[in-house]
């Protein structure tokens, strides 16, 4: 019952490059991407895979700009891949967008420490000072161009990395620091967004990796 003051509703979503001419070819998919967030009732949106450098868009079209023009009392926090390119086009990269109650009781954000555009996480604070922790994540596959980049740029971050330290183990390993670190503080954590894995498969790394942390 979304109409419950108790129930949040959480949207999802690879949004496959956040459009960045509101005015143009873009359009088209913003206003979908409005009329899906806004007419459900969304109190928290998971973006992967906005594609962006925001280091290189102008003010006008970051999305953050872009979502507080149409949706107000609206914060996005984004991660992408830092690196030196001077395109707008950054694959991969994760976003949560908040509006209203779930920005209010927002009490932290942070994202992947490594800059490698791979999650980011904001901790919500409840009634008797509970903790919710959710984790918006992007994976990608050995086979795309945002794994190639993060495998680069991961050996620079690092200095040293061991051949059996590949973008993927350490992807697993990264996510597993920053869950226990929250499950140690007594948080529930949530984690959600394009794996490239079959969930519904119980021997997929993903679900197996799952479940070992509860």
């Amino acid at each position: 019952n979304t109409s419950n003051r108790h129930t949040w509703r959480i949207t999802i979503g690879n949004i496959n490059s956040f459009p960045h001419d509101a005015n143009g070819t873009g359009k088209h998919k913003l206003d979908t991407f409005q009329n899906l967030i806004t007419q459900n009732g969304s109190d928290i949106v998971l973006i992967s895979e906005h594609n962006r450098n925001l280091k290189t868009l102008n003010f006008h079209n970051q999305p953050s700009e872009i979502m507080r023009r149409w949706w107000p009392n609206t914060i996005t926090r984004s991660s992408f891949l830092a690196s030196s390119s001077t395109s707008t086009y950054e694959p991969g990269g994760t976003m949560i967008i908040t509006h209203t109650k779930s920005t209010s009781h927002t009490c932290e954000a942070g994202q992947d420490s490594q800059h490698l555009g791979r999650w980011n996480y904001i901790t919500l604070r409840g009634k008797e000072e509970t903790y919710t922790t959710i984790i918006s994540i992007y994976r990608p596959t050995q086979y795309q161009e945002t794994y190639l980049r993060q495998t680069s740029y991961s050996a620079k971050r690092r200095k040293v990395m061991k051949e059996e330290e590949s973008p993927l183990k350490l992807w697993y390993s990264d996510l597993k620091t920053l869950i226990m670190e929250k499950i140690n503080n007594n948080h529930e954590v949530i984690v959600a967004g394009d794996f490239n894995d079959n969930l519904n498969n119980e021997k997929s790394a993903t679900r197996i990796f799952m479940t070992n942390l509860g």
